[in-house]
């Protein structure tokens, strides 16, 4: 099955730029004997003028870490704490 794009957002702090992305994916696990369907968040730097994606900053799990992570970029330029 394809990727499903759930979420994307563009947060700001200050002169920092930030594109977090939440996508549906199938994951391979070995352990578990096959493949599950699964969230994952991935936050990049992001040039507004070219509108492209610079360096991988962070990565996290579903929805909620989707949201975590944007309030904190947009309240302190930094990934947040991990739980």
């Amino acid at each position: 099955m394809d990727n499903k794009r759930i979420i994307q957002s563009y947060v700001m702090y200050g002169d920092q730029k930030f594109f977090v992305s939440t996508i549906e994916r199938d994951y391979d696990i070995a352990y578990a004997g096959g493949v599950i369907r699964g969230e994952e968040t991935i936050v990049w730097e992001y040039d507004r003028l070219t509108r492209k994606r610079g360096s991988m900053v962070g990565q996290g799990g579903g929805l909620q870490d989707h949201f975590k992570i944007c309030l904190s970029l947009h309240n302190t330029g930094l990934m947040p704490e991990e739980d």
